[in-house]
């Protein structure tokens, strides 16, 4: 068979991950303000009446009370009222431009009183931080929630601290940091139930059930997304959505194929019932993957099709179309359908090739958001730590001279204690953190390697730039300052010997192993293994070598061969062996 049989373990995990991240954020959002009047102060009784009226989903006369709202603050030039008013505005017409919802939202932050009304500031606070999380800014929504978690459970707003415990939830299972997004998850959903919110509390039981399988905790993640799946079972669409995303969790944790192929119907049926054609398409794609497991692969391919048809009329998201190119490719290979599979396999390449260098950043960016959660954390503890020491300060103040040298005793103690603390916290965060860096370095020079095709773009840029010059479409002195920082930013070396260099210090004993097992290959076919060993597509590695992407496969094609590899053996995957 010329393809390895795609396996049911796969089963879009990826996709359903990303899909509940996004929902999550987006339902963090829709805490009902109509519920929560009792902690809005108030500002100007007919002002107030309105916003009484305002429920918490979009109306006929949402926009109507809005409009009024803003004409009483814009008469009475009332600062706190504008505020109130932005805050309603984008959070009952949100979600849509998120930078403008953003721009809205500081605006309103910055005029607002957060001392005399200090319930407005840090809702918009808490929705600021939603709109980041949104827009995949985790760093600064992080920050904001660490402001208004301990605030909202101050003043008992339960569905507001069960939103920021959500929301916290989910920024440290971004970063996969499953301890810490459990114990918010968790809080989360007894809040959501207490407060018979049953979309989010739904929702945050198939996040700890993730958290379960994540960490190893199979049995539980099984029995808590059962019990919702036949809890529920013929409960509304909306509802139906979350049901969907629970069975397919859950048909991904079974081993027997009897009972895979029940619960493969029960999310077709479950798909059809949410009427969102994204859970339509994943069920089907599911369906293709068992059926090829079984060996029919007469009824996977239709399966796999009908896929596929949707991949071409609809814009599909979070990975499934490059599993759907896969599975195709995988099938018409096993039916010996070669130029199908060729075809497939291809599509499915260029397709993991777009996204790979995103993987990579992505996870770059999850240790950056890890290094400023940390030091966010640092920094809350240092100040609760001085917090206490102030008012211990404070009251020593007060204290008699006969007690100045117990208490001078106590504050010296004290400052030791915390430098201590301080330092063993450094300490343990410093090691941490280098550990993680090192891990990555490895990472980062193999990222450095993909800048070698950068050069050809930026001297096609400064030919550009020269050829404005000439015709007099930029100024001359203009010009001459961007090419001179084009020019700053790479050297004109050999891209091979650079190359090399780099390799080398990443995997010291390859070309050493390659030229023991395979002798013949020629010095131009060593280059291609070595880019190849590095992730690289054809298309860079065609750019790299300034010969067309056709050549690099037919060179690919004949290196293979060379190599006395079997139809069944990927090069890729025999270069990661070396």
């Amino acid at each position: 068979m010329i393809y390895k049989r795609y396996t049911t373990l796969k089963k879009a995990s990826t996709s359903i991950r990303n899909l509940i991240f996004i929902i999550i954020a987006f339902a963090c959002i829709s805490a009902a303000p109509g519920k929560e009047n009792s902690f809005w102060k108030p500002i100007e009784p007919q002002a107030d009446s309105l916003v009484r009226l305002i429920g918490n989903e979009k109306s006929t006369y949402t926009d109507s009370i809005i409009a009024r709202l803003y004409s009483i603050a814009d008469s009475l030039d009332n600062n706190d009222l504008l505020a109130r008013t932005i805050f309603f505005d984008v959070y009952i017409n949100g979600p849509s431009d998120f930078t403008d919802m953003l721009s809205k939202t500081n605006h309103a932050i910055a005029v607002a009183d957060s001392t005399r009304y200090p319930y407005d500031y840090h809702r918009l606070l808490a929705l600021k931080s939603n709109i980041l999380i949104n827009m995949g800014n985790y760093i600064e929504a992080f920050k904001l929630l660490s402001l208004t978690t301990p605030y909202f459970t101050a003043v008992g707003d339960s569905a507001q601290t069960a939103v920021a415990n959500g929301n916290t939830g989910l920024v440290y299972l971004l970063i996969e940091e499953y301890d810490e997004a459990f114990i918010y998850l968790q809080r989360a959903q007894q809040l959501f139930k207490q407060n018979n919110n049953l979309h989010s509390y739904l929702l945050s039981c198939q996040q700890i059930a993730y958290i379960y399988e994540k960490t190893g905790q199979e049995e539980k993640a099984r029995k808590l997304l059962r019990s919702i799946i036949d809890k529920y079972h013929d409960a509304p669409a909306d509802v139906q959505e979350m049901r969907y995303y629970c069975i397919a969790s859950y048909f991904k944790l079974l081993d027997d194929s009897n009972e895979q192929e029940k619960w493969l119907r029960e999310l077709y049926d479950t798909a059809l019932k949410t009427g969102n054609w994204q859970c339509r398409v994943n069920a089907i794609k599911n369906k293709a993957a068992w059926l090829f497991a079984q060996n029919q692969l007469d009824s996977a391919l239709i399966y796999a099709d009908s896929a596929y048809q949707y991949a071409q009329t609809n814009l599909l998201t979070f990975g499934q179309e490059g599993d759907i190119y896969k599975l195709l490719s995988q099938i018409h290979g096993s039916r010996s359908e070669w130029e199908d599979a060729y075809r497939f396999r291809v599509m499915a390449e260029e397709y993991q090739d777009s996204i790979r260098i995103l993987d990579m950043r992505t996870d770059i960016q999850k240790e950056k958001i890890r290094q400023e959660i940390a030091q966010n954390n640092m920094r809350l503890h240092e100040l609760e730590i001085e917090k206490r020491q102030s008012v211990i300060i404070g009251t020593i103040v007060a204290i008699a001279l006969l007690l100045l040298l117990i208490l001078s005793g106590i504050i010296i103690y004290l400052l030791r204690k915390r430098a201590q603390e301080r330092k063993l916290l450094y300490e343990s965060k410093e090691k941490e953190l280098t550990g993680k860096v090192e891990a990555k370095s490895r990472e980062l020079s193999s990222d450095k390697l993909l800048s070698v095709s950068q050069i050809k773009t930026l001297e096609a840029l400064s030919d550009y730039i020269r050829q404005m010059q000439e015709e007099k479409q930029i100024d001359r002195q203009v010009a001459g300052v961007i090419l001179g920082k084009i020019q700053e930013s790479f050297k004109k070396e050999d891209e091979w010997e650079n190359f090399k260099k780099h390799f080398d210090e990443v995997h010291p004993s390859f070309f050493k192993k390659l030229k023991e097992l395979h002798p013949s290959l020629t010095e131009n076919e060593r280059k291609l293994c070595a880019y190849y060993k590095m992730g690289i597509s054809n298309k860079q590695v065609a750019l790299m070598m300034s010969v067309q992407p056709k050549s690099v496969i037919i060179s690919r094609y004949r290196m293979h061969k060379k190599m006395g590899l079997s139809k069944d053996v990927s090069l890729n995957d025999y270069l990661e062996t070396l």
